[in-house]
């Protein structure tokens, strides 16, 4: 009998070691498995960020009465502005006939734009990575100048009514307005 319980308590001992061993085992193999997958979604969201930001050296190599030029090969010409822009129902005006001045947003995604004619002006923003160009700020018989950027999706126009008065016009580019503000 003491032969017995001398061979179960060394086959109990060896079977709980193993077992420990294996539980250690499968322990350190989910752990391996989980920081493996919290890197690949780390990776995967730094791959979608970088091809989103624009490079951070973007800037404006010149800015003529016809032509803005970015350093990234971009340019914004007079004649790609609209001929006719729409600035409330039934009403269109035409575009104006010279580039004033043109700013960078801080995250380097856009560019606020002021444009002048004879009798109106108007304020564009040109969005870099789709080129999509589009009126924010309307101002018949008197002005539109740039101010600034406020944050990176809002910008200020300072506006010049005829009496004249200037008003600064922030434009809230996550919540347009159907028309250019007047």
């Amino acid at each position: 009998m003491a032969g017995f319980l001398l061979c179960y308590t060394y086959h109990m001992k060896n079977f709980i070691i193993t077992v420990l061993l294996l539980i250690v085992i499968a322990l350190i193999g989910y752990s391996v498995m989980d920081r493996r997958d919290e890197i690949a979604a780390q990776n995967q969201t730094a791959t979608s960020t970088n091809e989103v930001i624009p490079p951070a050296a973007l800037t404006i190599m010149a800015v003529t009465e016809s032509q803005v030029t970015l350093s990234n090969g971009d340019s914004i010409s007079i004649e790609d502005f609209a001929d006719e822009i729409e600035v409330a129902k039934d009403t269109k005006f035409g575009s104006s006939d010279r580039i004033k001045a043109a700013n960078i947003s801080p995250d380097k995604k856009r560019l606020s734009i002021a444009i002048g004619g004879v009798a109106h002006d108007f304020g564009w923003i040109y969005e870099v990575g789709t080129k999509n160009l589009f009126p924010v700020v309307f101002q018949y018989g008197g002005g539109v100048e740039l101010s600034g950027w406020k944050t990176s999706t809002e910008v200020a126009f300072n506006v010049t009514t005829p009496e004249p008065k200037t008003i600064e016009q922030i434009i809230d580019l996550d919540n347009l307005a159907e028309y250019p503000k007047i």
